[in-house]
């Protein structure tokens, strides 16, 4: 036979669990934002200007010059992303 206790313990554990998830994963959030995303961003668009510098062309305002910058900041993010959960496997 077995016995059900429904009392506030669990409830409070149960509580606890979910609070302690929810620190977690916005602290593991934060970290990646600041530790992958950001420096990412940076890297990526220093390549699209390297880029567009080795091209010969001056960097301008052009609609491509601004293409090339987002792409290499975006697969600067992809590949952050990548080291990531590669790293937590």
């Amino acid at each position: 036979m077995v016995i059900e206790l429904k009392g506030g313990h669990e409830n409070e554990e149960g509580h606890l669990q979910k609070k302690g998830l929810y620190i977690g994963a916005t602290v593991g959030l934060v970290l990646f934002i600041f530790v992958g995303l950001l420096p990412s961003s940076f890297v990526g668009g220093v390549l699209g200007l390297r880029l567009l510098i080795l091209d010969g062309n001056a960097v301008e305002t052009a609609l491509l010059s601004r293409a090339v910058v987002g792409l290499a900041m975006v697969t600067g993010y992809l590949a952050t992303g990548c080291v990531f959960v590669a790293g937590h496997h």
